[in-house]
């Protein structure tokens, strides 16, 4: 899927997009699951045009999920 930023686009995995669709569609803010929605809805035929509100929600989910990733990491690390 590739997302529309500013003069830019920016391809990303299906499955990561869906991913990201998926918690940006659970998060608290309208902006992203605003997001979510309209990544669903343009599928990989196009690019998907976000707002700047909407791509700085998203950029809170990612945060969000790479801090997940790296607790999972860790713990692995950690436990037997």
């Amino acid at each position: 899927m590739r997302f529309r930023v500013g003069d830019d686009e920016l391809e990303v995995a299906f499955t990561v997009a869906l991913e990201l669709a998926e918690r940006a569609a659970q998060a608290p803010e309208e902006d992203a699951r605003t997001a979510a929605r309209r990544i669903r809805a343009v599928g990989a035929s196009r690019p998907i045009r976000l707002s700047l509100e909407e791509l700085a929600a998203l950029a809170r989910v990612l945060d969000s999920w790479g801090f997940d990733a790296s607790t999972v990491r860790w713990l692995r690390e950690r436990l037997p």
